[in-house]
């Protein structure tokens, strides 16, 4: 699709399934496990959970170009992202946990958001390349 606010190409990209791997201590994987419904082997079959079912993630992302003020030889990036993540923690872990609910949650969030922010400036580094071409070859 087109931007509203410009002849530039719009770019809409949508997570539609991911995958988790853990890597650390014993420890720490049967948390991460607990925590992504991961089965192990000493789990009762009445017990099982699949992933899907305890965790959920979803994103939207918007990279647009648009002009800059009246020149049309000058341009910039905009993007917007939408990241979403459900987890089903059992009851267990969040009496374990060692901080509360809600500081859990802002921990969680504020981790995730250091861990994409370096790989997002990388990506729209290498989409702003691709535009420059693209806009060249026109």
């Amino acid at each position: 699709p087109r931007s509203r606010r410009s002849s530039f190409p719009e770019y809409q990209f949508i997570l539609l399934d991911s995958n988790l791997k853990a890597q650390g201590s014993g420890p720490m994987l049967w948390i991460f496990n607990k925590l992504t419904g991961k089965k192990s082997k000493h789990t009762s079959s009445k017990k099982k959970h699949t992933q899907k079912e305890s965790m959920a993630m979803s994103s939207f992302t918007r990279i647009s170009a648009e002009t800059s003020g009246s020149s049309n030889h000058h341009f910039f990036f905009r993007s917007s992202s939408t990241l979403k993540t459900k987890l089903n923690m059992p009851p267990v872990l969040m009496k374990i946990l060692p901080v509360s609910r809600e500081k859990f949650e802002e921990q969680g969030s504020l981790s995730m958001q250091k861990c994409l922010d370096g790989v997002v400036e990388d990506a729209l580094n290498r989409f702003r390349d691709r535009y420059v071409q693209w806009v060249s070859s026109k």
